[in-house]
């Protein structure tokens, strides 16, 4: 897969996120980590559309390769968030709380940033690494009256 188009994001993408993708890349998107940033600073939802274009196997491929990312982060959001509440623990002006919850917001978003980035070359990097990526298929939009439910056989329902 070399580029993504809105096309392939229609059957999988709500509205909203359709009309930002295609004001953004009205040509298709790159698959490129500066792509994936470009995405993520409009407000595109990479993640969800990444979930719902890769076929399973490759998706779950995805989320071992970011698991320890994830973990990392949440490590990092506990110590920073520890030690926000240690420093206000021990002032009293409001002012300087308000000054002090900044910076940590700051920082929290610098931390989501960066694990942002990582997960996007993972992604970019399994997405490249197939010459012919699975993707999932193109499915009707529930609004055309489609469940998403699926039939058990006979015997599976007994």
């Amino acid at each position: 897969m070399t580029r993504i188009t809105a096309e392939d994001l229609a059957a999988h993408t709500c509205e909203h996120q359709l009309a930002l993708f295609r004001a953004v890349f009205p040509n298709g998107a790159p698959v490129t980590v500066e792509a994936a940033a470009q995405a993520r600073a409009a407000g595109l939802n990479v993640q969800s559309a990444a979930r719902r274009l890769l076929a399973r196997d490759v998706w779950h491929r995805y989320n071992t390769l970011t698991a320890p990312i994830w973990a990392r982060h949440r490590s990092e959001v506990v110590a920073l968030r520890a030690r926000y509440d240690a420093e206000a623990a021990a002032i009293q002006d409001d002012s300087e709380i308000a000054a002090l919850w900044d910076r940590y917001e700051a920082e929290a978003a610098t931390l989501l940033d960066n694990r942002d980035a990582e997960a996007d070359a993972v992604l970019i990097e399994l997405l490249n690494s197939w010459s012919a990526m699975p993707v999932r298929g193109r499915y009707p939009r529930k609004a055309e009256g489609h469940t998403y439910s699926r039939k058990l056989p006979e015997e599976e329902r007994r």
